[in-house]
């Protein structure tokens, strides 16, 4: 890691491609993809998609704007549809599912939509502590050093519990204390991800769902939003034909962490499985 962390830009992407490979798995088996969260790197999903049984591919969507050369979108439906790209030119048949934390939820379910308009089956559409758009139309947009806080929770830490990290230098100084590869990421990756929450969060306030038609499943954090108790899994019915809630006793930081997978990974596991016999019969 230190010696690709070295390595001249042209010769490394530092793990922060569009898509990476988190898990790989027996062919026949329906990938998962997973969305990053608001600071666009999707590292945090390894620990999950690893203890997934039976193994599957289990590939991270990461946000273009990581790259300096790339231009923000438009708006969550045009992200949406590059997503959608993406995937398809991975998978170019059969369903796929999808699972998101946080801001990668919003950005799941109109990846789903998305699918949907070009007549390809979702199969497990699974939302971890995510809340619809509306929610958050009032926000203030972060500024850069609440933007870099993003990176504590990607960590697995709860950045409500550290508000002495209030700069640039204390944040990663903390990252890497704890041993975490985020804490040595170039500095024009780090501004990276200033613009990708930056930007993310404007056009999740700017964003109005389209009905998702099938079953999404929300994995609420059942320990977070004592300030917040509106946000329930109740909120995503306007936007989903069907919603199963699947409460963990867990913070919102803590669902992608070793322990709340745990817990996670034997049901998202079963749920998974369900669609595998789909997948070969397309392939056949």
């Amino acid at each position: 890691m230190a010696a690709r962390l070295d390595a001249p830009l042209q010769d490394t992407d530092h793990g922060l491609a569009p898509v990476i490979s988190l898990a790989r798995g027996e062919p026949g088996r329906v990938p998962l993809f997973v969305i990053h969260p608001a600071g666009g790197i999707a590292w945090n999903y390894r620990e999950l998609g690893r203890a997934l049984d039976p193994a599957r591919d289990v590939h991270g969507l990461q946000s273009p704007v990581l790259d300096p050369a790339q231009p923000l979108p438009v708006g969550i439906d045009a992200l949406a549809a590059d997503y959608a790209a993406r995937i398809l030119a991975l998978h170019p048949q059969g369903p796929v599912h999808l699972l998101g934390w946080s801001v990668g939820g919003i950005i799941a379910q109109a990846i789903a939509v998305q699918l949907q308009a070009m007549q390809r089956e979702v199969g497990a559409l699974v939302l971890l502590d995510a809340y619809p758009s509306e929610c958050w139309r009032a926000e203030p947009e972060p500024d850069p050093v609440a933007a870099l806080r993003a990176l504590l929770a990607i960590a697995g830490y709860d950045p409500e519990g550290h508000p002495e990290l209030d700069s640039r230098e204390r944040i990663l100084a903390f990252l890497r204390r704890g041993d975490s590869a985020l804490g040595n990421l170039p500095g024009h990756v780090l501004d990276g991800v200033v613009r990708a929450v930056t930007g993310t969060n404007r056009l999740i306030r700017e964003h109005h769902h389209r009905h998702f038609d099938g079953t999404l499943v929300h994995v609420r954090a059942g320990n977070d939003h004592a300030l917040r108790p509106h946000l329930q899994s109740a909120l995503w019915q306007a936007h989903a034909t069907r919603v199963e809630a699947l409460p963990l006793p867990f913070l919102h930081a803590e669902l992608t962490g070793r322990d709340a997978v745990a817990q996670l990974a034997p049901w998202l596991s079963a749920r998974l499985q369900h669609w595998d016999g789909l997948e070969q019969k397309d392939r056949t």
